[in-house]
């Protein structure tokens, strides 16, 4: 290509103060103006363009971030020549994978790195990685983030103990206190439908009938509610258009027991040391406070609810669910073959 194609990779993560909830952080703007300086003097007298590729509140632990796997395809599809950030911690902290691209993948793909403060350049190098700087320096890098992880794991527990809640987002049927945000408010527009759930559950009705009912009824589930206020809810089918009420975040809500004023930490981990896999933890190890929070359903109403469904065909019926191969992208549903009268072979269809 005549025209030069330059890559900017910018990264901040989600450990971020500055970061609003709607607005860029402010570390992402000083990495932009960096970075456009620092192309303007390698490239003076060159025609370039840039293109920026951005993963604000990401960790660098790993590389399932969207903006470095879109630039990633982009280097494989041949639409860039040069790859610039601001350090290496920027583009990955494991020291491993930063290694490959650098003596691997990027050269047989013939793209230029440039790594600013760390004053690295691939062109410089003639083919190798710059030695054992860049190895310690990734080496640091990924050590810092360890260790950086534990602690913030531990200042979180520590709050937590004294009574502050730490989540990103307040439990459905509750809302951050506007003057407090380690406090809990009861949230009138969605509390009701909290305690209409439990209720219905201490009847003895089914999380897959009582899930039908709040869509029948036109309720708004509550990952509509979390995205109406702005909060980056985990989407668990994020190809499905239409978010209805499902027998899993029925069940979600029953057993949980936030929902008796309990303020619960701790009941699953995530970080490096699991592979940014979340694994459960048991009970013994978990951090509870109690009389946190306005409790919106009783004790007895809560162990009504939790005795009064659970049985095996609710189980059996979520097991073949969570086996399915098909699913309807519109309702999330499963989805499978039912023969028609006349007819040997079936259609796909959802059941309702």
């Amino acid at each position: 290509m005549d025209r030069m194609i330059v890559a900017m990779y910018l990264r901040l993560s989600n450990e971020d103060s500055d970061k609003g909830k709607f607005e860029e952080s402010n570390s992402i703007s000083a990495q932009r103006v960096l970075l456009k300086k620092h192309i303007e003097e390698l490239l003076q007298g060159q025609e370039y363009s840039i293109t920026e590729f951005c993963d604000d509140g990401y960790s660098g632990v790993d590389f399932r971030r969207p903006g470095v796997q879109a630039l990633i395809e982009a280097a494989k599809s041949g639409n860039i020549n040069m790859v610039i950030v601001k350090d290496f911690s920027r583009f990955e902290r494991d020291y491993l994978e930063v290694g490959r691209f650098l003596e691997y993948i990027f050269p047989i793909l013939q793209i230029r790195f440039v790594s600013v403060n760390d004053s690295y350049d691939s062109d410089d190098k003639f083919g190798a990685t710059g030695g054992m700087s860049v190895a310690l320096k990734n080496l640091v890098y990924g050590m810092y983030s360890a260790d950086l992880s534990k602690k913030v794991r531990t200042a979180r527990d520590t709050r937590v103990r004294n009574g502050e809640f730490v989540g990103q987002f307040a439990p459905y049927g509750y809302r951050k206190n506007p003057e407090d945000k380690h406090k809990l408010l009861v949230d009138e527009d969605s509390a009701w439908v909290v305690q209409k759930i439990f209720g219905m559950a201490a009847d003895g009705i089914s999380y897959a009938e009582i899930a039908r009912r709040l869509n029948e009824e036109r309720i708004s589930s509550r990952v509509v509610c979390h995205k109406l206020i702005g909060d980056t809810y985990g989407d668990r089918q994020p190809h499905v258009k239409v978010k209805r009420w499902c027998a899993s975040s029925v069940r979600d809500i029953i057993t949980d027991e936030v929902y008796l004023g309990k303020l619960i930490w701790y009941r699953a981990k995530c970080g490096m040391d699991t592979d940014k896999k979340v694994v459960k933890q048991p009970r013994e190890k978990w951090i509870e406070v109690e009389g946190h929070h306005e409790a919106l359903i009783s004790q007895s109403i809560f162990d009504k609810a939790n005795a009064g469904v659970g049985s095996v065909d609710t189980v059996r019926k979520e097991m073949k669910k969570r086996n399915s191969l098909f699913f309807c992208g519109h309702c999330g549903k499963t989805a499978g073959t039912f023969a028609e009268a006349g007819h040997r072979r079936g259609k796909m269809t959802v059941r309702r």
